[in-house]
């Protein structure tokens, strides 16, 4: 019996997914209060060009849950940036190489607005589950505080969730409160019904992976030599409908492994604006 490669799973635009991703071996992922920030930062900068509203999300020291609905760019595509961009971060810091998650990241999307009740819930008292804290407003590193109204950025996007506790938010938040605080008491059952994160059926495979990251003149080269032409052809103008492919996907490419719109917009000899608006219209399934 031959073995097949896993297919990515379609993963449609306007969907909540409840996104989990691990350190490699299980180990921590942040290790000083500058990693944290770091990720979150990378998370914010992603979300200005991707372009998804993120309802929820929890930071864990060996692991990250996100509740995150694509508008724009695919999650595949999405993810990719994200955890790439950090692994190039984390191994730089740490003057080290290899895999910082594992291959896979754990996703399902969330079907009903039950479900997504609980798992707002489960999200928000991870670290009190874990015994990192007492209390979910004590962990830093959640959008729990951004759900009460104590802290306002343009990462969190708490409204979906608060309005299924009431049309106006001054009273949706308290309500959301005592919804998070009578799963205190019994904090083995809280969680969606199908949790994510083990199950390898709900995993899609990395399209690239942190160890295998490649130069900008190594991404290069290897399009221009499937397209048969030079690196010089292939960085400068041409309107050529082939190649026009070629750079998109040389962009989404270098983007998904880390690479600033700086960069690649430097490499190309573009406008950092062109990068942005170009990868926000591309589409790989």
């Amino acid at each position: 019996m031959h073995s097949m490669s896993r297919h990515p799973r379609i993963q449609p635009l306007g969907e909540i997914y409840h996104v989990t991703a691990r350190g490699n071996a299980k180990e921590p992922i942040f290790l000083i209060p500058e990693d944290w920030e770091r990720f979150l930062d990378i998370l914010r900068r992603i979300k200005s060009i991707a372009g998804f509203e993120l309802l929820g999300y929890c930071l864990m020291p060996n692991h990250i849950h996100l509740i995150i609905r694509p508008l724009v760019v695919l999650l595949s595509n999405t993810m990719s940036a994200v955890l790439n961009r950090y692994a190039r971060y984390i191994n730089h810091r740490r003057g080290r190489i290899g895999h910082v998650f594992q291959e896979r990241y754990g996703s399902r999307i969330c079907g009903n607005d039950t479900y997504l009740l609980q798992l707002a819930r489960y999200v928000h008292l991870n670290p009190v589950k874990a015994g990192l804290i007492s209390d979910p407003a004590q962990w830093q590193y959640s959008s729990h505080l951004n759900y009460l109204g104590l802290r306002q950025d343009n990462l969190v996007d708490p409204g979906s969730v608060l309005a299924l506790f009431g049309k106006d938010i001054c009273s949706a938040r308290p309500e959301y409160l005592r919804f998070v605080q009578q799963g205190m008491s019994g904090l083995d059952n809280i969680k969606p019904d199908e949790e994510s994160g083990d199950d390898d059926s709900d995993m899609i495979d990395l399209n690239v992976r942190d160890a295998e990251v490649l130069s900008l003149d190594a991404m290069a080269a290897d399009y221009a030599a499937a397209n048969n032409i030079s690196i010089e052809v292939m960085r400068g103008s041409s309107r050529n409908r082939n190649l026009c492919r070629a750079r998109d996907e040389l962009k989404l490419q270098a983007f998904r492994s880390g690479f600033s719109l700086t960069e690649i917009a430097g490499f190309l000899n573009v406008s950092v604006p062109a990068i942005s608006k170009a990868l926000s219209k591309i589409r790989i399934s």
